[in-house]
């Protein structure tokens, strides 16, 4: 289980780790339950996050508007071209509108069918 904030709202989501994550997770030394740390060993914020996310697209030369958000994004749209379904996706990513979610099923069932 863990927390995550989604549109400012706290959401517990029950997600199966696979073995290989479960073995790097059990190899972090460290005693917070963040799983995003600061070099010293802090809890990043998520502004600082953000931050490094946007970073990280600048040195890989990527377009400078990237975000956390683009990343659940591209999960949503990953899982649905795996073959969930739009409930399997919200009870990983915490959304609440299936509306949402049905547009991600859209544009990769469109794809498919084509």
């Amino acid at each position: 289980m863990i927390s995550t904030k989604k549109s400012q709202e706290l959401v517990d989501l029950n997600i199966p780790i696979q073995s290989d994550f479960r073995a790097v997770l059990e190899g972090i030394k460290h005693n917070h339950e963040s799983l995003i740390i600061t070099q010293l060993g802090e809890a990043r914020s998520e502004k600082s996050f953000t931050n490094g996310i946007i970073e990280a697209a600048k040195e890989a030369a990527l377009s400078p508007h990237r975000s956390p958000h683009g990343l659940r994004k591209a999960a949503c749209r990953r899982l649905a071209e795996a073959g969930c379904t739009a409930l399997e996706i919200m009870s990983i990513t915490g959304h609440s509108n299936i509306k949402e979610i049905e547009t991600y099923c859209a544009a990769v069932n469109e794809k498919r069918l084509a």
